[in-house]
C-alpha cells in the first residue's frame, strides 16, 4: 500500500523533459512521511499502473503523480519502449475514483476529457493542463531546473497538508514569477486548470479509505461436529472447549469499504452450528434455532481484483456448515457434504493487513498449513465414501463452550432443506 504513485516513462525525446522532471521526487516526498511508489520508465506499463490503481485493491490511496505523454482522452506510460495508454476514458472511474491526480501531460483536463470524465466519475481533484504543454528537455539547464522547481510547487503543498486551492495558487504563483525567464512559463501557465468535487479538500482530509485485511481463523470441535470461523484471536486462540485451531482460512476487510457487504454470523446450540452469510433475508435476527451474533467481517459478494471464492457447504447429517477458499477440500461434494456454491469473495494474502499484536498468529501456530493447504481434523481419517466421520459421533469436548455458545433456545428445528432453499444471492 502507498500514499503515492509516481508515473514516469521513457521512451521518446519528448517525454525525456518530463521524465527526469520526476528525479528525486520519490526520495524527497518519503522525506516528509509518505509512502511513495514509482513506476519510472519500462515500469510504468499499464498492468503495472493497473496493479497500482485498481479502486478494489486499494493499494495507492491519496495521490497520483503523472509525467508523461497525454492527450484529451488519455493519459500514457509505455509497453516496449513505445507509448501506451495507461488511463483512458475507460477505466478512469476504476483507476482514479476517491483519489487526488496531477499530471503534468498534454491535454488531460481539456474540456470533456480525462480528467472532466474522472471527476464526474468520483476522481476527488485533477489538475492538469487544457491544452498541449511544454518542457525544456536537457536536465543541465537553468531553466529546465528552474521549471521542475516550478511542477515541484503544487506537489509539496499536498504533501504538506495544504488545502487544493493553496497548492494551486502556490503553482500559479510560482509560473507567474518566472514568467520572464522564458515564454513557456507563460503559456503553460495560461492552460493550467484545477478540476474538484469539492473545496477544502487535502490528499490527508479526502482520500481511498484504507481497507485493512484481517485473518479469519478457522477452529474444528469434533465433539460437536461444527466449524467455526472468527477475526477474533482472543475468542478461541490456539483452541479451547474442545475446539481446534487450524489456521487462517483467508482474510478479510475489518470495516466496510466501497463494494464490501457484513457477513453475518449465527449461532444454533441444537446442533451446535455455526453460520455465516451475506444474505440477511436467511436467518434475518435469528429463526430456525439460530441465533444471531452480529457482523463477523465484511467481505465482497461479487468478485474483485485479487480476490478467491468462499465455497459453502451443508452436512444435515452432523448439522455443521462448512466454509472454505480450497475447492480441493470437498469439490462438488463429498463425506456427507453438500455444496452450496460460492457464498462470497475473500484474499488469500494479506496485503494490506492489520499489523496489530490482536491479529497475529502465535509463533507456535505459524508452520501450520497456510491458505489452500488446511485440511480439517475430522477429514483425515475418511476413506472415499459418504459415511458420517466417525470422530463426529465418539469424540469429546474436553471442556465446556464458553457462554456465548451454549445459549439454548426454544426453536423449531431448521427444516432438512434450510441451507439450499434459503440460500440466495
Amino acid at each position: 500500500m502507498t500514499d503515492i504513485l509516481i508515473i514516469r516513462s521513457n521512451c521518446d525525446p519528448a517525454t525525456f523533459g518530463t521524465y527526469n522532471l520526476g528525479d528525486g521526487l520519490m526520495t524527497y516526498l518519503q522525506g516528509k512521511g509518505h509512502t511513495v511508489t514509482e513506476l519510472a520508465d519500462t515500469a510504468a506499463s499499464p498492468a503495472n499502473v493497473q496493479y497500482w490503481l485498481t479502486s478494489t485493491a486499494n493499494r495507492t490511496t491519496k495521490l497520483v503523480i503523472g509525467l508523461d505523454h497525454g492527450s484529451t482522452t488519455g493519459f500514457y506510460g509505455e509497453v516496449n519502449n513505445q507509448i501506451t495508454e495507461v488511463i483512458g476514458t475507460a477505466n478512469v472511474k476504476d483507476l482514479t475514483q476517491t483519489l487526488h491526480v496531477y499530471t503534468f501531460a498534454c491535454s488531460t483536463c481539456a474540456n470533456g476529457g480525462l480528467a472532466a470524465t474522472g471527476i464526474s466519475q468520483g476522481t476527488l481533484s485533477w489538475l492538469g493542463y487544457t491544452e498541449p504543454v511544454y518542457v525544456f528537455t536537457d536536465p543541465n539547464t537553468a531553466l529546465f531546473k528552474t521549471l521542475k522547481e516550478v511542477i515541484w510547487t503544487y506537489i509539496t503543498k499536498l504533501a504538506d497538508g495544504f488545502t487544493l486551492e493553496a497548492a494551486e495558487k502556490a503553482l500559479r504563483d510560482a509560473y507567474t514569477a518566472h514568467n520572464g525567464d522564458n515564454p513557456v512559463f507563460g503559456y503553460n501557465l495560461a492552460r493550467l486548470l484545477l478540476r474538484k468535487t469539492a473545496s477544502g479538500m487535502t490528499i490527508h482530509s479526502h482520500n481511498r479509505p484504507t481497507t485493512t485485511r484481517i485473518p479469519l481463523y478457522r477452529y474444528w470441535n469434533p465433539g460437536g461436529a461444527d466449524h467455526f470461523y472468527t477475526t477474533n484471536w482472543g475468542e478461541l486462540g490456539t483452541g479451547r472447549y474442545g475446539w481446534h485451531f487450524e489456521g487462517v482460512q483467508c482474510y478479510v476487510c475489518q470495516n466496510q469499504v466501497s463494494g464490501s457487504v457484513p457477513l453475518y454470523r449465527y449461532w444454533n446450540s441444537s446442533i451446535a452450528d455455526h453460520f455465516y452469510t451475506t444474505n440477511w433475508g436467511e436467518l434475518g435476527s435469528g429463526r430456525y434455532g439460530w441465533i444471531y451474533e452480529g457482523v463477523q467481517c465484511y467481505v465482497y459478494q461479487n468478485q474483485v481484483s485479487g480476490s478467491v471464492p468462499l465455497y459453502r457447504y451443508w452436512n444435515s447429517g452432523a448439522g455443521d456448515h462448512f466454509y472454505t477458499t480450497n475447492w480441493g477440500e470437498l469439490g462438488s461434494g463429498r463425506y456427507g457434504w453438500g455444496y452450496e456454491g460460492v457464498q462470497c469473495y475473500v484474499f488469500q494474502n494479506s496485503i494490506g493487513a492489520s499489523t496489530t499484536p490482536d491479529t497475529q498468529i502465535p509463533t507456535e501456530t505459524s508452520e501450520l498449513p497456510e491458505e489452500g493447504g488446511l485440511v480439517p481434523i475430522g477429514f483425515s481419517t475418511l476413506g472415499a465414501t459418504e459415511q458420517l466421520p466417525l470422530s463426529f459421533a465418539t469424540s469429546i469436548a474436553t471442556d465446556q463452550p464458553p457462554l456465548s455458545f451454549s445459549i439454548a433456545e426454544s426453536a423449531p428445528t431448521q427444516p432438512s432443506t434450510f441451507s439450499i432453499s434459503t440460500f440466495a444471492r
